[in-house]
């Protein structure tokens, strides 16, 4: 059983921002530094502005417990959406011919959520997998899953390696791993990057020919959360967080050098959702809204 969490999430560790800004206060748009950037709340509740590694760093210890339920829409699609991508990964593969062992990289992979279903797919041919993070709190959440999954699986369980890296910074990239990723998968990472650096960080990271798997919070939820909880003291600690459209994303994509596999699959929050027990009653706010986003892109 899993011990209480001495830190609890605001709504699904979820900010709701209707209550954190006044009614007149809107994201911005544009070119500039703060594009789509969130308003800054107004004083009607304590709250913390962090970086988004401040942030993590000190919401690593009840990430995984405090009950968001993005996160359970999130296992729900993608519980779909990974074999796929494996299976367009694999075939591609085959079809260039070998050139090297065939590599994964899970982009923001946090407390290792992700990861961990890397590992457990049934590969043909066993990958490496790499996991990447901005903050080595969660990092650590990340290695104690993969090393834990490795000791109680009965068959063969991928290699898996872990990095700190700075996304804010393309440039900054480790060099050798530029190019060098068969597939690329990044769940409700995106919110947390403008939307240019994001994707040239994918597209400088993926093969040409490479697929990435790409999920995110649905922009009509984004108008009114953020990602965030609130401390044992009940301050909101949140960090910094954009708002991105579909057609934005799609679009974004195709100007680093993607193209979009398929469609674009949007999900609203249902009551079906919840009665099945997929998603918690803390999702029960939510029915009639449009929460997450997600769809497959290949590297041209």
């Amino acid at each position: 059983m899993t011990a209480p969490s001495l830190h609890h999430s605001f709504d699904a560790s979820l900010v709701d921002i209707q209550r954190s800004f006044s009614s007149t206060e809107t994201a911005t748009s544009g070119s500039s530094g703060k594009e789509n950037q969130r308003p800054e709340p107004t004083p009607t509740r304590l709250t913390k502005e962090l970086t988004t590694s401040e942030l993590y760093t000190q919401w690593a210890t009840t990430y995984d417990t405090d009950g968001n339920f993005l996160q359970a829409v999130d296992d729900l699609q993608t519980s779909a959406l990974i074999p796929q991508l494996v299976r367009q990964v694999e075939l591609s593969k085959s079809s260039n011919g070998p050139n090297g062992g065939l590599k994964v990289l899970d982009f923001g992979c946090g407390t290792g959520r992700t990861t961990t279903k890397l590992l457990l797919q049934d590969w043909k041919e066993t990958p490496t997998i790499e996991a990447w993070d901005g903050n080595e709190a969660m990092l650590d959440g990340a290695r104690a899953k993969c090393e834990a999954i490795s000791k109680v699986s009965s068959k063969g369980i991928p290699s898996s390696e872990f990095r700190q890296v700075d996304f804010l910074q393309p440039d900054k990239l480790p060099q050798e791993a530029l190019a060098s990723f068969d597939g690329l998968v990044s769940t409700l990472v995106l919110e947390h990057i403008p939307m240019s650096t994001y994707w040239t960080c994918v597209s400088k990271l993926l093969k040409p020919g490479g697929f990435g798997l790409i999920t995110n919070m649905h922009p009509e939820m984004g108008a009114k959360s953020v990602a965030g909880f609130d401390n044992v003291e009940g301050v909101r600690m949140r960090g910094t967080s954009y708002i991105h459209g579909v057609e934005e994303t799609v679009e974004a994509a195709k100007k680093a050098g993607l193209e979009l596999v398929g469609e674009v699959k949007e999900v609203t929050m249902s009551e079906d959702m919840i009665r099945s027990g997929a998603v918690g009653e803390r999702g029960r706010k939510w029915i009639g809204t449009k929460v997450w986003y997600g769809s497959i892109f290949r590297k041209l």
